[in-house]
């Protein structure tokens, strides 16, 4: 298995992900369903202009919480990836 964290994340899922800190190494197999979740939406969802304008601003860590569709499970990966979270997710 190819390491995620090492690869330049090239989806906007991807970069969200490594814009607002989460580790996706550090979350492990735990989160590896919500990850291809958040990363298999984020190409339809309808605030991708937005969060594209975000990234490139660097505005995204503060802002996508506003508009992502997603924003609760990636605020959990950001706990988890943190080490916040104890466990496997629920």
């Amino acid at each position: 298995m190819r390491s995620q964290t090492a690869e330049t994340p090239t989806s906007p899922a991807r970069r969200l992900m490594s814009a607002i800190g989460i580790d996706t190494e550090r979350l492990g197999p735990a989160y590896w369903g919500a990850m291809q979740d958040v990363e298999r939406v984020c190409p339809h969802c309808p605030a991708l202009s937005r969060c594209r304008t975000a990234l490139a601003a660097g505005s995204a860590p503060v802002q996508y919480s506003t508009f992502c569709p997603n924003a609760d499970v990636l605020a959990e990966m950001e706990a988890a990836s943190a080490g916040a979270l104890v466990g496997d997710r629920a």
